[in-house]
């Protein structure tokens, strides 16, 4: 704001620092909402990875300790209390466990998103806010102090 002779003020236009600021926070909150929906719609989640394991089966007339030949076998893993969990996963939960897991996968990397998204927002507000706010000290100093 300037001061009048009038002892009024008026506004004084808004540095373009402040408009590209404001961009910027109305396209990282468009960038949620898609991240949103991805959090929101989700339904049941298993938390942990799938691995397959090849091994020999320890039988002397088994194929796989004559050849190469190893069998297979999936485990999930999880940490429980800062400890790694291993369980055997049957083949015919398989399929239903690898949707479970990768649907865990993207809510994770959703909500991480969207805490950096809101930290930067965060950090755009404060700079908003530095560029907006002068103390008032009477006299044009301040005006071009809060412009720079």
């Amino acid at each position: 704001m300037k001061k009048n002779n009038k002892n009024q003020f008026r506004f004084v236009k808004s540095p373009p620092i402040l408009s590209k600021s404001r961009q910027d926070i109305f396209f990282l909150q468009k960038q949620t909402y898609g991240l949103f929906s991805t959090i929101l719609n989700s339904n049941l989640l298993i938390k942990g990875m799938l691995y397959e394991m090849k091994r020999v089966c320890g039988k002397p007339n088994c194929k796989c300790a004559k050849s190469s030949y190893r069998h297979t076998s999936w485990y999930l893993t999880k940490s429980e209390k800062g400890k790694p969990e291993v369980y055997y996963v049957k083949e015919a939960d398989l399929s239903r466990l690898i949707k479970l897991t990768v649907e865990y996968k993207k809510f994770r990397q959703s909500r991480q998103r969207i805490v950096e998204i809101y930290r930067e927002i965060i950090n755009l507000i404060n700079r908003i806010e530095k560029i907006k706010t002068m103390s008032f000290m009477g006299g044009k100093k301040n005006v071009k102090e809060a412009n720079k």
